[in-house]
């Protein structure tokens, strides 16, 4: 979370970057088998934001 209360997000390769500001949905652990593959644990985390909430910072 940065210092005005957004929380910047991106993929492993940087690729894809975003920021969301304001509050995030219910957190939500989900074990169906696309979400443990995604994670590569045993369940995905999972957290509904609003579109309006999103922007996209960088995409390559």
């Amino acid at each position: 979370m940065t210092a005005d209360g957004s929380l910047d997000a991106q993929c492993l390769c940087g690729g894809v970057r975003i920021e969301i500001s304001g509050r995030l949905g219910p957190l939500v652990y989900c074990h169906c088998t696309r979400c443990q593959k995604a994670s590569g644990t045993a369940f995905g985390a999972n957290a509904n934001v609003r579109n309006e909430l999103a922007a996209l910072i960088t995409q390559r």
